[in-house]
């Protein structure tokens, strides 16, 4: 868990009505919190006004669009506040794509030069949230990977869901290799067996081959010339 975090974890435990806002406020600002969704469980029930469980909500599992749209009900915020937000809104992009071309980012993100949103960016890959590449050529963001961040309680299901569909195709790869696997054994060995099988007519024919050339009478001569003498036995 990240450790300032668990700071305002252990105050929000005893704290209730305005000193809990106060904490959300403080939480969603600090530089270094990005996960939220222990701290909405602890303070849903404590007389906290519903604007400041949304806010606290978007910056769980929302975006900044989300905020943007709900601005006007929602509690003042500092200008940490949105470029924490948009940071956290950047690594929800990169977790639905491998390329974030600039021009749409900067609509979604609400910012208006590229030296801006690439700071965004370097700062968001410092802390974490996204592992890529910018691309100056192309001016995108080449996405590996990205920070998982809290899911909505009614998304859980689908979650679990897609988990489960993930696992069977992994066990599904899994009985598949291990078929070939063993395909290709048998294989190796029916192969061995013929090499043996080859190897050991074609020492066969060799003794007879010998036995012959070094038998000089008219009946040594006579048994190599009858059929099936130099052929192996089965």
């Amino acid at each position: 868990m990240e450790e300032p975090l668990e700071q305002y974890l252990v105050l929000a435990r005893s704290a209730k009505g305005k000193a809990c806002e106060s904490l959300i406020l403080q939480a969603t600002a600090h530089p270094r919190t990005f996960v939220f969704g222990e701290l909405l469980e602890l303070v849903r029930d404590k007389g906290v006004e519903g604007s400041y469980i949304r806010l606290l909500e978007v910056f769980a599992y929302g975006t900044y669009s989300d905020y943007t749209n709900e601005r006007s009900t929602l509690p003042d915020v500092t200008p940490n506040h949105l470029k924490k937000l948009k940071m956290l809104t950047l690594a929800t992009l990169a977790a639905n794509s491998t390329l974030l071309e600039y021009g749409s980012l900067m609509e979604s993100l609400e910012m208006s030069s590229v030296r801006e949103l690439e700071d965004l960016i370097i700062e968001s890959i410092y802390e974490g949230l996204v592992e890529g590449k910018i691309d100056h050529k192309h001016n995108a963001l080449m996405v590996m990977s990205s920070f998982g961040r809290d899911v909505k309680q009614e998304k859980v299901p689908e979650l679990i869901g897609k988990l489960k569909n993930y696992l069977s195709h992994i066990e599904s790869v899994e009985t598949f290799i291990s078929e070939e696997i063993k395909s290709s054994k048998d294989s190796m060995e029916t192969k061995n067996q013929k090499k043996e099988r080859f190897e050991g007519a074609r020492q066969e024919t060799s003794k007879k081959l010998k036995a012959m050339l070094e038998d000089k009478t008219d009946s040594g001569l006579l048994r190599a010339l009858k059929p099936g003498f130099l052929r192996p036995k089965q």
